[in-house]
């Protein structure tokens, strides 16, 4: 079917050319042009033929004039492929010595620039790397991109307040995302993560939730664990954002550094409202090692705990710590082994031996030692921790009774 109406087309432009033939040989026009006494005459289709001729020329002209220019933009892409494949490939003492040849005209001097300044970078050229983004520096919109740069390579050289000085040096705040993150890292490596922190809604938009969420707790445990007295651990506290303060990784800490400062009652009175309503086992182990709180309080909450959300390793470790602390020997080890089973790890098997050394069995000890050391060695390798050797439990002294069934009174140790 296409091809018949190809057919018919063809046709049908064959006979609109025959008749168009036709009607120029019939009067094929005229063409006269004057100008300054001269006089030029010539048929309508000559003067046709002469100006389509006139525009084919002058396209095939400017395509010359325009080829070096193209050849150098064609060039200039090429070596900008492969140069970015050469920093990818991390060879990139290569990657520095063909992005740094694209001509400064080129669209991607600027990104190319940068690039080969942190490939240089990353070869140890620290001149190198300095040379090309002063030259990356003197592109239209170079200047702030090349400053990141330079605060990136300071901040990973352990020079945060270098960096700070030179995101600053404007005056005007980061217009880039990318900007305002290294301002962000860059202020809480220098001290000041409360400034790091009202950075962050600016990078909403920019960085993934979880990305931004790893960020903002890095910055408030740091803002918490530099407070030194307990009249600015509050003023942190409560300078942090909602979301920071949600975060129960920052609970976490906030808690920890209470306790560090002496304010352990407060903390413990923290602990109990915020699990009332969300459930954190870490938050729970830390109010079972307040020692503000009575030891049966302490005690009653974790079992209280315990019969809500069971066989969680962390709280089940907690239990069985106080149950020793409280001389509950059996149920200490039954929680305990409970914790093992529950993956509480070496923690746990390090609460066993010392409740074993209470024991005065030494053996089960040693035993509960080792099993720790090979998790601890071997993390969770299944082959280490099935090679784990379960503490015998120390059987009780049995009756003594003379030749007469008297019992027998045991005499004093020498």
């Amino acid at each position: 079917m296409k091809a018949f109406l190809a057919l018919l087309l063809l046709l049908a432009l064959g006979a609109l050319g025959a008749f168009i033939g036709q009607w120029l040989i019939e009067d094929p026009g005229s063409v006269r042009i004057l100008l300054r006494g001269w006089r030029v005459e010539m048929s309508a289709v000559t003067a046709a033929i002469l100006i389509v001729l006139a525009i084919v020329l002058s396209h095939l002209l400017w395509a010359f004039l325009r080829a070096p220019r193209a050849l150098a933009r064609r060039l200039a892409l090429k070596r900008a492929a492969a140069g970015a494949r050469a920093m990818l490939e991390e060879r990139h003492r290569e990657a520095t010595r063909m992005l740094a040849r694209i001509p400064p005209s080129s669209p991607l001097a600027l990104a190319a620039y940068v690039g080969a300044a942190r490939s240089a970078a990353a070869a140890g050229l620290r001149e190198r790397a300095e040379a090309l983004l002063e030259r990356a520096k003197r592109l239209p919109g170079g200047a702030e991109l090349a400053s990141a740069e330079r605060a990136a390579f300071l901040i990973r050289a352990g020079r945060a307040e270098e960096a700070v000085a030179i995101l600053r040096a404007d005056g005007r705040p980061p217009a880039s995302p990318a900007t305002r993150r290294l301002l962000a890292l860059a202020l809480a490596a220098s001290g000041a993560p409360a400034e790091s922190l009202k950075l962050l809604p600016g990078l909403a938009k920019s960085l993934p939730q979880a990305r931004l969420e790893a960020l903002r707790r890095r910055l408030a445990e740091a803002l918490l664990a530099g407070a030194a007295e307990r009249n600015e651990l509050s003023r942190a506290w409560d300078g942090l954002p909602a979301a920071a303060r949600n975060d129960p990784a920052v609970l976490r800490a906030y808690t920890r550094r209470l306790l560090a400062l002496g304010a352990g009652s407060e903390a413990a009175r923290l602990i109990e409202s915020r699990l009332q309503s969300d459930w954190d086992e870490m938050l729970a182990e830390i109010h079972a090692a307040i020692p503000d709180v009575p030891l049966e309080r302490r005690l009653r909450l974790a079992e209280a705990w315990h019969a809500e959300h069971p066989e969680r390793p962390r709280l089940l470790l907690a239990l069985g710590r106080l149950c020793r602390e409280a001389s509950l020997w059996g149920k200490s080890e039954d929680y305990l082994r409970r914790a093992i089973a529950a993956g509480a790890g070496a923690d746990a098997w390090i609460e066993l031996a010392e409740l074993h050394l209470g024991l005065e069995d030494r053996e089960g000890a040693i035993n509960c030692f080792r099993n720790a050391i090979v998790l601890l060695r071997h993390g969770q390798d299944l082959a280490a921790v099935a090679r784990l050797r379960r503490p015998p439990t120390p059987a009780p002294d049995l009756e003594k009774r003379t030749a007469f069934g008297m019992p027998e009174i045991p005499s004093e140790p020498r």
